[in-house]
């Protein structure tokens, strides 16, 4: 037998990610564009034709960088939830969603109750801001995910939401019906080209169109040069396919996954960097030591498909850049579960203690009990 000689240095390929270019308003942009060629399926989903898969990340939680004490690393997940989408019934429960979805509940009864008894924005956001601040860090993105290849002649994963993903699908069906072409195969394919157009003022304000991509060429009809528009070619090359191998994701597990036990302890936990890469399993002494590059520390899901490309690699978060005084952990309860959230010394409220909202039921209060709850006349 023959041993297979060893390379030594940096020599890690990391997938790269891809989303929709927002419009810089800010720069008077109206319209970004994103052109792209899919990749035919390979690796895990060649037998089955599969070229696209769909799934849903859980953020919320992070872990110790393996080089650097001072930084987190993000840890999300892949959510188990599974639903029956002609009852509406979930036949498959997901602890992290459950604990999400109370949170929400509970954020939504206490501003209700504090609008009631007419407090201003200020005093409301200084009254639920530790747990907005929970539930903005633990969200779920589901997007679907696609290999692709750029004009620039890069490859990794492109991320779409639902909704872009069916207006893809509908050009495909188009160009298979209209030009007899299968628009993903190797020897054929077409280039897409998805138009984003801003619609309002906030990043969410965006309308998606998607198109194949044309070309002009000259063409000699009747002894006379016309300029014609065709599709751009799109004939991949065995350069091609080894690049795709490589650089692309095997997509059934590109994402990661942990047990139903896993997440009922990572919902259990402090949610200390060190205790949640113990329920993950990672030990530091034998995670890969790569310098990871920041490109897009965590999800902000109130806003649309940014333009960053991340990297699969785990995602960094210096927590000593902004501030001399490390973060601190507030510690709550809700319904006998300890966790805890980040906060900054300067965004503590100075006077008073913050409540323990998270194990109040707001909507049950009488004005007084609110009022008493929450130190607030």
């Amino acid at each position: 037998m023959a041993f297979a000689k060893p390379k030594y240095g940096s020599d890690f390929t990391y997938i790269k990610e891809y989303k929709v270019p927002q419009p810089d308003l800010k720069k008077g942009e109206n319209t970004s564009v994103l052109e792209f060629r899919i990749i035919p399926p390979i690796k895990s989903f060649e037998q089955a034709g599969k070229w696209a898969v769909y799934d849903a990340l859980h953020y919320g939680y992070c872990g110790t960088h393996p080089r650097d004490n001072s930084k987190k690393v993000v840890r999300p997940f892949v959510c188990p939830e599974q639903k029956d989408y002609n009852t509406k019934l979930i036949t498959h429960v997901c602890k992290e969603c459950n604990q999400i979805r109370l949170r929400k509940e509970t954020l939504a009864a206490a501003i209700a109750k504090a609008e009631q008894l007419k407090k201003t924005p200020e005093e409301i956001r200084k009254l639920v801001s530790p747990l907005a601040d929970w539930v903005k860090f633990h969200n779920r993105d589901a997007k679907w995910k696609i290999n692709i290849k750029l004009p620039t002649n890069e490859f990794g994963v492109l991320k779409l939401s639902h909704t872009t993903k069916k207006l893809l699908d509908v050009e495909i069906n188009a160009v298979m019906t209209n030009r007899h072409i299968d628009p993903i195969d190797g020897d054929q394919g077409v280039w897409f080209r998805i138009t984003r157009v801003a619609t309002g003022d906030r990043p969410n304000d965006v309308r998606d169109s998607v198109s194949i991509v044309m070309v002009q060429k000259n063409v000699q009809v009747d002894g006379q040069m016309m300029t014609v528009e065709v599709l751009k070619d799109a004939k991949l090359t065995e350069a091609d396919f080894e690049q795709a191998m490589q650089k692309c994701a095997d997509l059934p597990t590109y994402s990661p996954r942990i047990s139903d036990d896993q997440i009922d302890m990572l919902v259990k936990s402090s949610g200390d960097p060190e205790e949640v890469d113990k329920i993950w399993g990672i030990s530091h002494s034998t995670e890969e030591s790569q310098e990871f590059v920041d490109d897009d520390p965590l999800p902000d899901f109130s806003k649309q498909e940014t333009a960053t490309v991340a990297q699969t690699a785990p995602i960094t978060q210096d927590t000593t850049a902004t501030t001399t005084i490390a973060p601190q952990s507030t510690t709550f309860n809700l319904g006998g579960i300890e966790f805890a959230t980040p906060q900054k010394e300067s965004e503590k409220p100075k006077e008073t203690p913050v409540p323990d909202i998270m194990n109040m039921n707001t909507k049950e209060m009488t004005d007084e009990e609110f009022l008493k709850a929450f130190k607030v006349s």
